[in-house]
């Protein structure tokens, strides 16, 4: 089950990884931006501010997900 749920959302990624593959933004790239945004996350945390901080989760989560993408999609 859980290997074609993988292969469901590889095939649904795909287009966006091409798409931001095809800008010049490396896998690199959007992993030096989702450790920094994952700071900025822990921080929130620390302050209490639950809500903002789960937000910036989230986002933590999505530039994860299009890390994996775009090296894909670049074949690596």
């Amino acid at each position: 089950m859980l290997g074609s749920l993988r292969e469901r959302y590889q095939r649904a990624m795909m287009p966006v990884g091409r798409a931001i593959a095809k800008t010049g933004i490396t896998p690199n790239m959007i992993t030096g931006l989702t450790v920094l945004v994952a700071l900025i996350t822990a921080w929130f945390f620390v302050l209490g501010d639950l809500l903002i901080g789960l937000v910036f989760l989230i986002l933590t989560v999505v530039m994860d997900m299009f890390d994996g993408a775009v090296a894909r999609a670049a074949g690596l």
